[in-house]
């Protein structure tokens, strides 16, 4: 459809075309629906330990969602990777910790049981550059104690960018290709181009 124009004293103005408009109008309705419904996703609860009904919801679905998250049926394994990744959180409350832990994990979406243990260990040391980093800055730090935590608190971001480079590349969106074209000329003028490709990215780079 053209766009309409209408003339305002001497200029053209040109008007939108309501098809685009349109258009636009219905992806942000879905990206916001998307949205939406994420932060609509019920957070699973946890009791003494384990997971708790999610309002009157059955008992059952929590422990499902949990084992989703963590891409596994045995139930004491997710518990304990949700447990790794709730290490150091310190609220004093073990069942908010677990909850925290464990949305924080669903964020990232582990796709199988090594993205779910590592993804685990990610929440983990995420949450332990904060809390070294809060003691770095406590206004009654000693100078010598504050620049020992600020270093540590590097260390703990270099790994955790080391994770975040290791589940990109468990999800193939680390390999990169390199092509590197030789070019050969023999007598008489004739030039042999010979491609010779390489891999980088799941199990190392290959020849």
């Amino acid at each position: 459809m053209d766009r309409k124009e209408e003339t305002a004293g001497n200029e053209v103005v040109p008007q939108p075309d309501s098809a685009a408009l349109a258009l636009e109008t219905v992806e942000e309705a879905r990206l916001m629906e998307e949205g939406r419904q994420k932060i609509m996703a019920p957070r699973v609860p946890f009791k003494e330990g384990r997971p708790a009904s999610i309002g009157e919801k059955p008992e059952l679905l929590s422990y499902a969602m949990l084992m989703d998250v963590c891409q596994t049926d045995d139930v004491n394994g997710a518990l304990r990777t949700v447990s790794n990744a709730a290490a150091g959180q310190g609220s004093g409350n073990l069942d908010a910790d677990l909850a925290v832990a464990l949305a924080q994990m669903a964020e990232l979406e582990p796709q199988t049981p090594l993205e779910a243990m590592l993804i685990s260990q990610m929440v983990a040391v995420n949450t332990a550059v904060g809390r070294v980093m809060a003691s770095a800055m406590a206004r009654e730090q000693k100078l010598e104690c504050r620049e020992r935590n600020i270093n540590l608190a590097g260390k703990l971001q270099r790994t955790f960018i080391q994770q975040a480079d290791t589940l990109q590349k468990l999800r193939g969106k680390g390999q990169q290709k390199v092509t590197v074209e030789h070019v050969h000329v023999h007598q008489g003028g004739q030039a042999v181009v010979c491609n010779i490709e390489h891999s980088e990215g799941r199990g190392g780079g290959g020849k």
